[in-house]
């Protein structure tokens, strides 16, 4: 696949992903608060808290340019969209994301511009 093929190909599935996560977003904002789900503190996170800790544990990791990250969290399940330097870099990320309280899965997409 052509260097255009796949930024547009990882374009898509950014808007895409953006897309679940706006709606999921205001799907939690709408709740009514008899129907909120109930977080028992320390044990689980929302999908905003679960973001916020990997980008913070990425922005810890010098090696790692968090700009061509993208990070986004659904129901639990981490996504990393972007490009990153090598291919141990986008491991390296994914690793990262899944010592994380309340990660269920991690889908590693970065694309590597080296090894």
């Amino acid at each position: 696949m052509t260097s255009k093929a796949n930024s547009l190909l990882l374009g898509t599935a950014l808007i895409l992903l953006s897309a679940y996560s706006v709606a999921d977003t205001l799907s939690e904002q709408s709740t009514p608060a008899s129907r909120a789900p109930v977080i028992v503190t320390g044990t689980a996170s929302t999908d905003r808290e679960i973001r916020a800790e990997v980008v913070k544990r990425i922005d810890e990791k010098p090696t790692l340019k968090t700009e061509n990250i993208d990070v986004q969290s659904f129901r639990h399940e981490v996504y990393l969209y972007g490009v990153v330097s090598s291919r141990m870099d986008g491991e390296t990320a994914a690793a990262i994301v899944s010592t994380v309280s309340g990660v269920k899965k991690v889908y590693n997409a970065t694309a590597s511009l080296g090894n």
